[in-house]
């Protein structure tokens, strides 16, 4: 990672090969390893050193006119905005979050705009200091970009990406009702959970699901039921 986002003598060399002659990466390629590496670094709490990697992606942005890069930067942006809102607290939450809403509302491939949002709501479903409205109204912006998806493969493909960030969101908010010991609320969400995954038509959604509800019982204290619930996916 460190050799794709900053070129060194054990990386790729200024004449765009590496020192033992293998291709530098292709520009896209190279552009979601690196925002990739930055939401990381932003998840594990490294605002810093993630902000350092969004900067070179800004650079190789302006600089490459790439449409593939400048999309890796605008979803490292979202989903760096969307962690650093664990720290946030009263009005600096509701406004950082209409600038996240306004940053991926830019965003004119409505498939793109529903992924990023959908993932933007899944990271701060699990923010304790974010309240779930606003998670939830991010996941519905998701759900609304799904509209404009013309083709019909393409649409059901998001829809089921769709389903996963909700199981993700609705399993977020059951560890946050467990912790607190409101198990009604926990075992309604973990029954959402169930009727989610009828509801995915790609065989890699409904594995996605199915892990989502085994956790959701290990949460609950069932490890056995998730056990089972592996065992049959």
């Amino acid at each position: 990672a460190q050799a794709a986002a900053s070129p060194t003598s054990a990386g790729p060399s200024a004449n765009g090969r590496s020192n033992d002659g293998a291709a530098l990466l292709p520009a896209g390629l190279r552009a979601t390893l690196m925002a990739d590496m930055a939401v990381q670094l932003a998840e594990f709490g490294q605002a810093g050193r993630a902000r350092e990697v969004l900067g070179r992606l800004r650079s190789d942005a302006v600089l490459s006119g790439d449409p593939a890069v400048g999309g890796s930067t605008q979803r490292a942006e979202a989903l760096l905005l969307a962690w650093s809102l664990r720290d946030a607290s009263g009005p600096a939450i509701d406004r950082n979050i209409a600038s996240l809403r306004s940053l991926v509302h830019g965003i004119e491939s409505p498939v793109a705009r529903a992924a990023l949002m959908g993932r933007v709501a899944t990271v701060l479903a699990r923010h304790d200091n974010v309240p779930d409205a606003l998670a939830l109204a991010c996941l519905a912006d998701a759900g609304e970009a799904l509209k404009g998806v013309v083709d019909g493969a393409q649409r059901q493909a998001a829809i089921d990406d769709w389903l996963v960030d909700t199981g993700d969101l609705l399993l977020s908010q059951l560890g946050r009702h467990g912790r607190l010991g409101r198990w009604p609320q926990a075992q309604s969400l973990a029954g959402q959970l169930d009727t989610l995954a009828t509801q995915a038509r790609s065989a890699h959604a409904q594995l996605q699901l199915q892990a989502l509800r085994a956790r959701a019982q290990d949460l609950m204290g069932q490890p056995g039921k998730g056990e089972k619930l592996l065992a049959d996916a």
